[in-house]
């Protein structure tokens, strides 16, 4: 019987994004001292379509030291993502909601915030 993995699409996100943003942190958490320029990205689950296929939905946090250095990274953050269409793993790539700012009070030094969300189509792999 053929055994069918679904890739983890946080870590895939990740690795694709990374190299793509030198000097940007990459992460699934928030530290406690969030640096100058962060993307949180967080999978959220959801259906799958087929044998081979779910749809992930994803949230996107962009954390930046400025008003417009979060505009300009979530901007690029975003061109990024929906680029990656077709980049294995990724089957197809929706923008869902936002980039809205976030409310972030309490973070030291204070950080300026957007959050957008996404629905990544992934492909499994399949083995024998």
């Amino acid at each position: 019987m053929a055994t069918v993995t679904f890739p983890d699409v946080e870590k895939a996100l990740w690795s694709y994004l990374r190299p793509l943003l030198p000097g940007v942190v990459v992460d699934r958490v928030i530290p406690q001292s969030p640096p100058a320029k962060l993307v949180v990205v967080r999978g959220d689950g959801g259906p799958q379509q087929s044998v081979v296929t779910e749809d992930v939905r994803v949230g996107v946090s962009v954390w930046a030291d400025t008003e417009g250095n979060a505009a300009a990274l979530t901007d690029q953050v975003r061109a990024l993502i929906v680029a990656a269409e077709g980049v294995p793993p990724f089957v197809r790539v929706s923008k869902t909601g936002g980039p809205v700012a976030v409310d972030e009070t309490g973070y030291v030094p204070a950080r300026q915030v957007r959050y957008m969300t996404f629905l990544i189509r992934t492909r499994a792999t399949v083995t024998p």
